[in-house]
């Protein structure tokens, strides 16, 4: 699928969004419901943080509306449709709104679930409800794992077979073809703070398979994906391994992820290795938390990041949070998480965030 074909594609799902009273009164039974992230963050240095986080404080960075459609047509079919409002992934300092899902799911048994539309891979334990922000504690999960949606926003489908292996332990295997309309930020060499900045379309062939085991409180993870393009402008092949555990540990709740990606055709076959672990413990409405994340991104030895970040999470309602994090960062001789960063610096970022669901 080329660009134009995405950009038809995701005009008729435009048109199925505006079409969404039409599909719920045809339905037999749908929800509608909306979320949002108001989130401000300042950092203590002028270089820019994930894009656009400096001494000077921001509100777009993890900002987000959105709404979303569910509809039931029989007991095997249904839809989901989300829109939403966004920090934009194709400019500098803009809003882009968009379709974050668009999907037709067939249901012929428990046992078996067919999707096919715009999907999202679930490289992280929280791929599908990153963007909700009121379904997590953390204010900021680490950036070190828990990327963009860019690269886990797919168009295509998937097949997930759901096997009961004990009264309260399920195994789903799912296996998941399509293309992703990515865009890869590019910042011109040697990086300073009037490095130009530009986007390139990257559509990227994608498949994988999805490996989960849910058992009570206790999830565990194994994704393995390749990204893949041919385009003799911006060849790119990504091979992704990514590993998720979470569960109760004694009296607190533990999140570990690692992240492995391969790049086999580029310069020097580059890897990158991260890990993210979150340690949280509700009191009340209170619930405290710590994250450590760690990178080590192309170049070994050049790209080393690493943060500590301690936060608290306030539940104003079952549906609604408030948030502040403060996070200490500290890279090696580059990170890819900033803009322009001399070597070896330490850096603290604080974020503020309200979260709801309505």
């Amino acid at each position: 699928m080329k660009h134009t074909q995405i950009t038809i594609t995701l005009r008729l799902m435009l048109g199925l969004a505006s079409a969404l009273p039409l599909q719920a009164a045809m339905a037999q039974t749908h929800s509608t419901s909306g979320f949002m992230t108001l989130s401000y963050s300042l950092s203590d240095d002028s270089n820019r943080y994930l894009r656009n986080i400096d001494d000077k404080g921001t509100l777009r960075n993890g900002s987000i509306i959105g709404f979303q459609v569910d509809s039931r047509f029989t007991d095997k079919i249904s839809t989901t449709v989300q829109v939403a409002a966004f920090e934009s992934d194709r400019k500098e300092n803009a809003t882009r709104v968009d379709l974050k899902w668009a999907n037709v799911n067939y249901r012929p048994s428990n046992q078996w679930l067919m999707r096919a539309g715009k999907l999202r891979n679930s490289l992280v334990l929280d791929a599908q409800n990153l963007d909700i922000g009121a379904t997590y504690t953390p204010a900021r999960l680490p950036p070190e794992v828990y990327f963009s949606t860019n690269l886990l926003e797919y168009y295509g489908g998937s097949v997930t077979r759901y096997i009961e292996l004990g009264r309260r332990t399920e195994l789903s295997l799912e296996a998941f073809v399509g293309r992703t309309d990515t865009n890869i930020r590019l910042i011109s060499l040697p990086k300073s703070p009037n490095s130009q900045v530009r986007y390139v379309n990257t559509p990227l062939d994608l498949a994988g398979v999805n490996m989960r085991i849910d058992s009570g409180a206790y999830s565990a993870q194994v994704n393995l994906s390749r990204y893949n393009s041919d385009d003799p402008g911006f060849p790119l092949t990504v091979n992704a391994r990514t590993v998720g555990l979470r569960g109760p540990i004694g009296p607190v709740i533990g999140r570990f992820e690692y992240f492995n990606a391969a790049y086999p055709r580029s310069a020097g076959k580059p890897t990158v290795d991260s890990s993210a672990l979150i340690v949280e413990k509700t009191f009340g409405k209170y619930t405290p938390y710590v994250s450590l994340a760690a990178s080590d991104y192309l170049e070994v030895g050049s790209g080393k990041n690493n943060s500590t970040a301690l936060g608290v999470a306030y539940s104003l309602a079952p549906l609604s949070k408030l948030k502040g994090e403060i996070n200490r960062i500290r890279t090696g001789a580059d990170s890819f998480l900033f803009d322009s960063i001399p070597a070896d610096r330490e850096i603290r970022v604080m974020t503020l965030s309200y979260s709801t669901i309505f």
